[in-house]
């Protein structure tokens, strides 16, 4: 379990809105429930609220809960997971996690790098596979807004990744977003090849 405080301020006054106070929560963890199949969850909470000079007066929530299975069976490793991530609003202000990666949460379409004013509710389900030196993961989502119910849009993220050396690995990418109430439709791809030495 972790506890934890950011306190972030901005002095410039076109990036005060900005300057939230956050205190916070985490659980994670896994057991094993037979000899080849382990439970993995999540549990986290976050309150945050203006700081400093922020002209919005706000207080805001966040809530993750994730709970996944993964089976060892003869080589192979299976995970499922599904999991609800909520960033409330109050007054058209959401949650905002201003120094965060989001590509790698809400959607690798990058559609939410920034939470909409009504907040987020974020249902996802994913499935990876892995055998040898090849991975697979799929990740659904559902997105709507915390304040109105408004179905924002749904995607579909699925990536594949193979090791051909131990310094050499290939990775293929793809993201398909379907908006309903928020932003537009889109699709990416990537092909990315990583070397280290």
């Amino acid at each position: 379990m972790v506890a934890y405080g950011y306190w972030i301020g901005y002095e410039e006054a076109a990036s005060a809105a900005r300057s939230v106070q956050t205190y916070g929560i985490r659980l994670e963890g896994s057991r094993p429930l037979t000899d080849r199949l382990a439970l993995r969850y999540t549990g986290e909470y976050a309150y945050q609220m203006d700081y400093r000079d922020n002209p919005n007066d706000f207080a805001v929530q966040y809530a993750h809960g994730l709970l996944g299975l993964t089976v060892r069976q003869q080589g192979w490793v299976v995970s499922a997971t599904g999991a609800l991530e909520l960033f409330t609003s109050d007054d058209g202000v959401a949650f905002s996690t201003p120094l965060a990666t989001l590509h790698a949460f809400q959607g690798w379409a990058d559609r939410f790098l920034s939470t909409p004013p009504q907040g987020l509710r974020d249902l996802y389900v994913s499935l990876s596979v892995r055998r040898g030196r090849v991975q697979a993961t799929g990740v659904y989502h559902d997105f709507a807004s915390d304040d109105g119910d408004v179905a924002y849009g749904r995607e579909l993220d699925l990536v594949a990744g193979y090791v051909l050396t131990p310094n050499l690995s290939l990775l293929v990418k793809y993201a398909a977003y379907e908006a309903r109430a928020w932003s537009v439709d889109v699709q990416k791809y990537w092909l990315m090849m990583t070397f280290s030495f």
